[in-house]
């Protein structure tokens, strides 16, 4: 059973100017402060918080705009290195940038942008079209989901274009292809790439070190659209567990979170309804998006977009 730790009551109870609206992605314990990062694409915001196991507290907004007149429009991913721990990126759907915000503020330095062209939808090696995943190693390499371009960049820091390391541009099937990419995990100890290819309802593994374009592998899903314990629903959201390699999945229009163990050919379910019903109570999930566990593996928490939450659920 899952248990809210953010929703628009709690966090509106702990801070008047600041709810949930519709959660897309989640980052667990990688900041200075041991923090909760949220993007929140309904209000156009970026929050933080911290879970103590009973209640949040200590809500506070991150970033919605900033001098210049400069906003977000629909943030949907961010990441924070863990070697970096204070700086923050984050995605932008519809503006199609990735925006950097140092040291966690949008005062000084302010907040820029660090892949794509504001506002400029394209396929050349300096845009993205609608970016919605985003990893960062520890050499400041950007690893960039662009989405509706069916392909996955690699954009060095200080850099005005990236190259693409996954996906052919075009809609496909085959290994080497990906349809609507979203989500993303970086194994950087192994050298992968794990990439949510929604429309093709699997999860591919790409290694960093192969030659391009890159041959993907099917590690979860990849058996048709579906409810089955071997096949998934347009899948958003991906985690890898340090500890097992287990591969954790926000199973998104099948309401519901997989946990698949490596070279296994199907997966269980570990939050929402197995037979792919959404709900509002605290067994149950509606469009599950972004997913990831504490450093300790103890829990599991979701952006519960639709029911515009965050829930938590103890891993056993």
């Amino acid at each position: 059973m899952g248990t809210t730790i953010a929703d628009n009551n709690t966090i509106i109870a702990h801070s008047p100017t600041i709810g949930l609206s519709s959660p897309c992605n989640i980052q667990v314990n990688k900041t200075t402060d041991n923090s909760i990062i949220v993007t929140d694409e309904g209000r156009k915001q970026v929050i933080s918080f911290y879970d103590n196991g009973l209640t949040i507290n200590n809500v506070s907004l991150i970033a919605q705009n900033w001098s210049g007149g400069n906003n977000f429009f629909t943030p949907v991913a961010a990441f924070v290195q863990p070697n970096q721990k204070s700086n923050l990126y984050v995605c932008d759907l519809t503006l199609a940038v990735v925006i950097k915000i140092f040291n966690m503020q949008v005062i000084s330095p302010l907040p820029t942008i660090v892949a794509g062209v504001r506002g400029i939808f394209g396929s050349t090696t300096n845009e993205l079209r609608f970016p919605a995943g985003i990893a960062v190693d520890s050499n400041e390499n950007l690893y960039i989901v662009d989405t509706n371009n069916n392909r996955v960049m690699l954009w060095p820091p200080n850099s005005t274009y990236g190259t693409v390391i996954a996906g052919l541009n075009v809609t496909g099937n085959n290994s080497f292809s990906l349809h609507v990419p979203y989500g993303i995990f970086l194994d950087e100890n192994n050298s992968y790439i794990y990439i949510t290819d929604s429309l093709n309802h699997r999860i591919q593994r790409f290694s960093l070190l192969g030659g391009l374009p890159n041959n993907g592998t099917t590690v979860a899903g990849g058996n048709g659209q579906g409810i089955s314990n071997k096949q998934l629903n347009t899948p958003y959201g991906v985690y890898i567990s340090k500890k097992t390699k287990a591969i954790y999945i926000a199973d998104t229009t099948n309401h519901r979170i997989q946990r698949w163990n490596q070279g296994d050919q199907s997966g269980v379910t570990i939050a929402g309804d197995p037979n792919g019903n959404a709900g509002s109570n605290a067994t149950m999930l509606h469009f599950p998006n972004g997913i990831a566990l504490n450093d300790e593996e103890t829990f599991l928490y979701v952006a519960d977009t639709s029911n515009s939450r965050i829930q938590r659920f103890q891993l056993v």
